[in-house]
C-alpha cells in the first residue's frame, strides 16, 4: 500500500519491493517448498529467516517517502478505513453477496435470506463449510422458483441427494417464510437507480483519472478502478446527494482520493478543464488545461 502511495507498482509483490526499494534480491529456492512437513529443513528455516530479515528497512526508507510527501496520515486513514470495511464486511449477513443475487427481485430475496440463515444455523451446528450443506446455486434456484411446495422443492435438480432430501420439509418452512415475511432493503438499490454514463464518458474519466495518479505519484490500482469511476460519474449525473458517512457516497470524493483525484475529475465532467496532447513522445504526453470558451474559439477558426 505504502509503495502504491509513491506511485510503485500496486499491488506488488515482496520480492518487487525488495528489488525497487533497497536493491536486495530475495531468495526464491524455498518458494514452492510444503510448509506442513516438519520438521523444517535448515534451508527452510533460512529462507523464512530471510523473509522478515529486511523488513524494519524497508520499512525505514517506505515510511521516510511517505513522510516527504506528507501522506503519513494518507495511509494511517486508509489502514483504519480497512479494517473497519473488514469488520464489517464479517459481521454483515453475507446472503447480499450470493452470485447472481442481483437479479433477484424483493420477495425472492426475502427467500434468499430465510434460506440463508437456516444454512448458517445448519452449518454451524454441524461445524462444517456452510456451502457443504446447501450450494449457493440452490439457493438462488430455489428462490427464482418461489414454491413453499415440499413435492416442488424435492424435485429441484441438485437436491435429489439422499443426504439433502431430509432437509425438503425445512426448506419448505424457509420458502414459506420468504414469502410471507418483510422484503428486505436492496443494498444496490440506490445505485439501480442511478443513470448509468455512456461508456466513452467512463473511458474518457478513466484515462484522465491515470493521467493525474501519475502526475502525483500515485498507483491509479490504490486510487479506484474502472468501476468506481462510472459509479462517480452516475453520481454526478443524478440528482442524489448523499452524506459522506452513506456506503453508497463514491469512494473517489472521499479523503485524499477527493483532493488527488475526486475534485479534478469534477471540473473535467463540468467542462472547466481538459486533457490534451502536449508532448506525444513524452511519458506524460498529456497535459491538464483550463477551457476557455473553446467552442466558440473553434467555430471561429473554422470560419
Amino acid at each position: 500500500m505504502a509503495v502504491g502511495m509513491l506511485g510503485g507498482q500496486y499491488p506488488s509483490s515482496y520480492g518487487k519491493l525488495l528489488q525497487r526499494v533497497l536493491w536486495q534480491n530475495a531468495s526464491k529456492e524455498e518458494t514452492r517448498t510444503d510448509w506442513r512437513r516438519r520438521p523444517l529443513t535448515d534451508s527452510q528455516m533460512e529462507y523464512a529467516a530471510l523473509d522478515v530479515l529486511h523488513l524494519p528497512a524497508l520499512h525505514d526508507v517506505l515510511r521516510s517517502q511517505l513522510d516527504s510527501l506528507g501522506r503519513i496520515e494518507w495511509i494511517e486513514n486508509e489502514l483504519r478505513q480497512r479494517q473497519t470495511n473488514l469488520i464489517s464486511y464479517e459481521q454483515a449477513e453475507s446472503w447480499t453477496r450470493l452470485p447472481g443475487i442481483q437479479t433477484l427481485s424483493g420477495r425472492q430475496l426475502a427467500i434468499v435470506r430465510e434460506v440463508w440463515l437456516w444454512r448458517e444455523k445448519r452449518a454451524q451446528h454441524k461445524n462444517m463449510p456452510a456451502r457443504r450443506v446447501l450450494r449457493d446455486d440452490l439457493i438462488i434456484d430455489l428462490a427464482r422458483r418461489g414454491s413453499a411446495d415440499p413435492k416442488k422443492i424435492s424435485h429441484v435438480r441438485g437436491l435429489h441427494h439422499s443426504g439433502l432430501q431430509r432437509f425438503v420439509p425445512e426448506l419448505a418452512e424457509c420458502v414459506s417464510r420468504g414469502l410471507s415475511g418483510d422484503i428486505p432493503a436492496l443494498p444496490w438499490a440506490s445505485q439501480q437507480k442511478r443513470p448509468r454514463p455512456p461508456v466513452l464518458l467512463q473511458q474518457f474519466l478513466t484515462a484522465a483519472m491515470s493521467y493525474l495518479c501519475r502526475s502525483n505519484q500515485l498507483s491509479p490500482a490504490i486510487v479506484g478502478t474502472t468501476d468506481d469511476v462510472g459509479r462517480l460519474a452516475s453520481y454526478w449525473m443524478s440528482s442524489e446527494k448523499l452524506p459522506e458517512s452513506d456506503e453508497q457516497f463514491p469512494n473517489l470524493l472521499r479523503g485524499w482520493r477527493a483532493e488527488m483525484v475526486g475534485k479534478p475529475l469534477y471540473e473535467i465532467f463540468t467542462g472547466r478543464r481538459t486533457l490534451w496532447v502536449q508532448h506525444p513522445q513524452d511519458e506524460m504526453p498529456l497535459a491538464l488545461c483550463d477551457v476557455h470558451n473553446e467552442p466558440s474559439t473553434q467555430r471561429a477558426a473554422q470560419s
